[in-house]
């Protein structure tokens, strides 16, 4: 299984949450309560292959979520370079890199985004806005799951929670 994980609202704070008041990028701020122990457990299962898939919308946002990602994540993660993906570009280029990649699920925090994924994706909007939601709902499609923590994917998506988190 490959799984694709967001990184603004998903993994952590989003970027303008991190936005410190000389405009660098709180690269401390702590991840979601339970995204570093279900990930780590999700990347040493057997047949879990974990992608960071994230857009930015500068080169500066890039590289400061490359630096979160990698205080927060290399130690528990084995990550190779060729399983992230931090691009600045259309929010359409991670639907392309999903189908590409052969991605089963994708865990984001943009409703809009979830419904532009190939057909057969699980989807899972993590904390998504409200009205995101509701005007997806209204639009008749409705194959994205709603969840609030990386526990609850895990239970959704293997059926046990080893982790006491959730």
């Amino acid at each position: 299984m490959k799984i694709a994980v967001d990184i603004g609202g998903v993994l952590g704070p989003k970027l303008s949450q991190r936005l410190n008041e000389d405009g660098t990028y709180d690269v401390a701020a702590a991840p979601f309560f339970d995204a570093q122990s279900v990930l780590s457990a999700w990347a040493w299962e057997n047949g879990v292959e974990v992608f960071i898939v994230s857009r930015a919308t500068t080169v500066e946002k890039m590289v400061a979520n490359w630096a979160w990602l990698w205080k927060h994540f290399r130690s528990i993660l084995p990550l190779a370079a060729e399983n992230i993906f931090i691009y600045v570009g259309e929010r359409s280029y991670k639907a392309e890199l999903v189908k590409r990649l052969g991605i089963d699920v994708v865990i984001d925090d943009r409703v809009e985004v979830l419904g532009s994924m190939p057909p057969g994706t699980r989807l899972f909007a993590f904390n998504p806005d409200p009205a995101e939601v509701a005007a997806y709902k209204d639009s008749g499609d409705g194959h994205v799951t709603v969840v609030k923590s990386f526990s609850e994917v895990h239970q959704l998506l293997f059926g046990d929670c080893q982790f006491g988190l959730g």
